[in-house]
């Protein structure tokens, strides 16, 4: 197995600016055990026998360590190679061996550790509440003067100072750089293979493609890139492609304000990018489309709903008009059946 001692990323391969921090540099072979004959062999000083065992098999870890982050990494150069052929399911399969291969926590791992953590954090927060609800309903039990009114007040609002929300970090991974950009490239795999299927007759079939051993078995779908863009993210919360990856799989999910979310961050990262301001801009205007929407199909439902209880006396909502001040800006409601106010 031959390594370069340049490094190389999937960023790289397309010709866009990424962060030097996404770029993995190959490594050697491991460090081989070097021990001092003539220490060994006495010469008037005492050779410590279980300190050169602890030793030894201290490298003999580390040796491992360094073996399986080459072979991800040799997994992870083929996997470029065939993305650059545009091979994705080639490139997917590949990038899947360099996550299985990476030692430390696995992706469904973290993930899995950062829902028990909101869980917690819920948990939390709805203790919280039932506090504050009950010190509420104390206060209105027991008369206040303005100032221990105030007072009250002041204490709430440091209460509330304390119940900010806070953000998950995972625990320290030791190659989690690493790990970061294979996921986000199988990710990036996976989004080819996504739009190649737009009307592909054989969709089905590419659903249930693909087995990771470590991770539990996943289709290629556009939860499976969320899923990876977000370990990617944990890993590496500076990584610029793993938003926009992740963004591009909400907005086909027709989740519009996570994406605009997503791309917000990205474009916060690389304030710079055109690219980035101009995906910002059409998120949100698609964000504000379906604001309008949903707005107008619950004025919908609100009127349907008017018209059902006000039809048990003959009437309806069109027989109520809102008329706006110009001055005062207030509306007034005006009746009207049978042509007569």
């Amino acid at each position: 197995m031959k390594f370069s001692s340049e490094g190389y990323d999937l960023d790289a391969v397309n010709g866009n600016n990424s962060d030097s921090s996404d770029v993995v540099l190959e490594v050697g072979a491991g460090a081989s055990v070097v021990i001092d004959q003539n220490s060994a062999s006495g010469g008037g000083a005492a050779f410590d026998e279980q300190q050169q065992q602890n030793q030894i098999e201290k490298e003999e870890e580390k040796d491992e360590n360094t073996v399986l982050m080459e072979m991800a990494d040799d997994y992870k150069f083929q996997g470029n190679e065939a993305f650059k052929a545009k091979e994705y399911e080639k490139a997917l399969e590949l990038y899947s061996a360099a996550i299985r291969v990476t030692p430390g926590l696995t992706g469904r791992e973290i993930l899995k550790l950062e829902y028990e953590w909101q869980e917690q954090e819920r948990q939390r927060m709805r203790k919280e509440m039932q506090e504050d609800d009950q010190k509420r309903l104390e206060r209105k039990k027991t008369s206040y003067s303005s100032q221990e009114e105030e007072q009250a007040g002041d204490d709430k609002d440091e209460i509330t100072q304390t119940k900010e929300s806070r953000v998950y970090s995972p625990p320290a991974h030791p190659n989690g750089k690493s790990l970061s950009v294979y996921h986000c490239n199988r990710a990036a795999s996976m989004l080819h293979l996504l739009q190649q299927q737009v009307g592909n007759q054989n969709e089905a079939q590419h659903q249930q493609y693909g087995k990771d051993k470590d991770d539990g078995s996943f289709s290629i779908s556009y939860d499976q890139v969320i899923s990876d863009c977000s370990v990617s993210i944990l890993l590496n919360q500076r990584y610029t492609k793993a938003y926009t990856r992740r963004a591009t799989a909400f907005e086909k999910m027709n989740q519009s304000d996570k994406a605009l979310e997503d791309a917000k961050k990205a474009f916060t990262l690389e304030p710079t990018s055109t690219n980035l301001r101009q995906q910002v801009a059409r998120l949100q205007k698609l964000e504000d489309e379906r604001l309008e929407k949903l707005k107008a199909e619950t004025m919908d439902k609100l009127k349907d709903l008017g018209n059902s209880i006000l039809g048990n006396f003959g009437l309806s909502l069109d027989n109520f008009k809102a008329e706006q001040d110009p001055q005062t800006g207030s509306y007034s409601i005006n009746f009207n059946q049978g042509g007569n106010k």
